[in-house]
């Protein structure tokens, strides 16, 4: 588990480009990207992909599509344990 791993991580304090690790990781951690086999360089296209198609305005952009699917990670692990 990583620092993308925690409730308390600041999504605001990374770039667009910087979180993306972060959910390769989630995707990993859970285990989908294996069950789907799902090539890294597939996710990470994907990844860039959603990055690429959202609109800059303040709320409805990558950082808070990170953050929700970052909050649905978290709180699923914590089910899961």
């Amino acid at each position: 588990s990583g620092p993308g791993f925690s409730f308390a991580f600041d999504v605001l304090a990374h770039s667009e480009d910087a979180l993306i690790p972060y959910i390769l990781d989630m995707f990993k951690a859970s285990g989908v990207s294996e069950a789907l086999a799902i090539p890294d360089a597939t996710l990470l296209c994907f990844c860039k992909a959603v990055q690429g198609g959202y609109e800059r305005n303040p709320f409805h952009n990558f950082h808070h599509a990170f953050a929700v699917t970052q909050m649905v990670f978290l709180m699923q692990r914590e089910v899961m344990e």
